[in-house]
């Protein structure tokens, strides 16, 4: 490659493959010249790894004293070579940079009050950071496709929740980014996949935060879990579902129903926005998944491939018990392998205490398969709150059932392998300390490591909820005060 290009091609890859971890792009924009409506603007490119640097506790933005890869203390092995597609304000031309120090500068024709995207279609392996004015003039931008397409919008949203882990960036610049998708009435998979993801994120770890006792704020994070259920269904999913114009439906509107004029990104689109929607709190799309199973059940429709596994898991969540009752019907009869694993799924999206109790029993029972325990004990830990402390509770009194289940061998590889999922929800420091007191008392049960990384995970969930968890519940409560409301008892189009 290096031959036919005349590029120092390898120079340029081993400032990546030699070196751990990924950098921050921090971009910012000062006026250069007369600052006319339409001058000369000086763009400002810095790096910086990405990991929380060790030379401060909270950098908005980094030091400038800090190495630009501060992993090492040697300068000359001090940054990576970053190649930068460029596109300003008023303009869809793509501009390329590429610079190998610490810091790079060129000037730009920006309009007065213009924005700069960096890293134009997500080509580059790094995260973009920019200056406070330039985030807050892209996200006014973001309200409209034709502005920001899908891919760059959801560019934005990850890069501005992943810096606010590592303290770059505050978690309010991803909320108020979140803002931009109800307005876009049109299916978009890449920037819901992230801004839901994301949000859903925040709700497990608040949901583990609203169990700690109220001296520990558990009062506070759960007032803080119901505004950002309020929030998204209120002002993110709810005008979304409500307002969206589907091709063949005579009313605007997202349903389960699916035709043939659906776009592949809409089919993709529909049951993720659906399931997020409701276990986000829109309860009208809670309420349509139980009425669609029990039609389905009795054979009044038949249920699209594309929504199965939303329906079964809605319809459980919403607390139905005779949804219930007739997933776990399909689980144990069902001859197709994708249909009982979508109600194996479903079984563990239980949100009430009598359900989840009622989950963590049958997963032990002969019904089900051995090579389902763990999932679906997990699946109902991987919920956070009331199902992953009812779920562990359940593990430490039940530790002989399940080595039971599995035999001393092979308890390890096929049940506490996949328990490594839940580490990332630790809260609370007590749970892992039982954890430590089961490790010692039944040696195999757990991953080697997943006391430590569970314990790591509450550590780092702990710095977020005091660094950003405060920030983004005042800016939650605001935004539910100062906010509108849509009408989350129904759902659109017909319903």
């Amino acid at each position: 490659i290096a031959a036919s290009s005349g590029q120092p091609v390898g120079d340029m890859m081993a400032t990546w493959t030699r070196r751990r971890g990924f950098p921050i792009l921090s971009v910012s924009l000062e006026p250069s010249g007369s600052g006319s409506i339409a001058g000369n603007q000086l763009l400002s490119l810095d790096q910086v790894p990405y990991h929380a640097p060790r030379t401060y506790t909270v950098g908005l933005p980094f030091t400038p004293e800090m190495y630009c890869n501060d992993w090492t203390d040697d300068i000359a092995d001090s940054s990576w070579w970053i190649p930068v597609a460029l596109r300003v304000a008023g303009s869809n031309a793509v501009q390329w940079h590429s610079f190998s120090n610490c810091s790079s500068n060129l000037t730009l024709v920006v309009p007065h009050n213009g924005w700069v995207l960096a890293n134009v279609g997500r080509y580059g392996f790094y995260r973009v950071n920019y200056s406070e004015p330039l985030w807050a003039s892209l996200t006014a931008a973001a309200t409209q496709k034709s502005i920001i397409n899908s891919i760059d919008l959801a560019g934005l949203l990850d890069d501005a929740y992943s810096l606010s882990l590592v303290r770059q960036l505050s978690i309010t610049t991803f909320l108020g980014l979140t803002q931009a998708l109800s307005g876009r009435v049109q299916p978009e998979l890449p920037p819901w996949s992230i801004g839901l993801g994301w949000l859903q994120r925040m709700a497990d770890v608040l949901s583990s935060a609203a169990f700690l006792g109220d001296a520990a704020g558990g009062a506070q994070w759960r007032s803080c879990l119901g505004n950002l259920r309020q929030f998204v269904t209120d002002q993110l999913t709810g005008p979304f579902i409500q307002h969206l114009e589907v091709p063949g439906q005579a009313k605007p509107g997202l349903t389960f129903d699916v035709n043939s004029q659906d776009s592949p990104e809409l089919r993709l689109l529909r049951p993720k926005l659906l399931t997020a929607a409701g276990f986000l709190g829109h309860s009208g799309v809670m309420q349509q998944a139980s009425q669609l199973l029990q039609q389905a059940a009795t054979g009044q429709v038949v249920l699209a491939a594309d929504v199965t596994k939303a329906v079964y898991s809605l319809a459980v969540g919403s607390g139905d018990e005779t949804a219930y009752e007739a997933v776990q019907k399909i689980y144990e009869q069902s001859l197709d392998p994708t249909d009982k694993d979508h109600a194996l799924h479903a079984l563990a999206r239980v949100s009430t205490a009598p359900l989840i109790s009622r989950s963590l029993q049958y997963a032990l029972s002969p019904a089900v398969r051995t090579q389902d325990v763990a999932k679906l004990l997990v699946d109902v830990a991987k919920q956070g709150g009331l199902g992953f402390n009812m779920t562990w509770e359940f593990i430490i009194n039940h530790t002989d059932d399940i080595l039971k289940k599995y035999g001393a061998g092979d308890v390890t590889y096929s049940f506490g392998r996949p328990l490594n999922k839940l580490a990332r929800l630790f809260v609370d420091e007590s749970l892992v300390e039982r954890l430590k007191s089961l490790e010692q008392q039944q040696p195999g049960l757990l991953s080697p490591t997943f006391v430590e990384e569970a314990n790591e995970a509450r550590m780092l969930n702990a710095d977020w909820l005091r660094l950003q968890g405060v920030d983004a519940c005042a800016w939650l409560a605001d935004a539910v005060a100062t906010g509108g409301s849509s009408d989350s008892s129904t759902v659109g189009g017909n319903g």
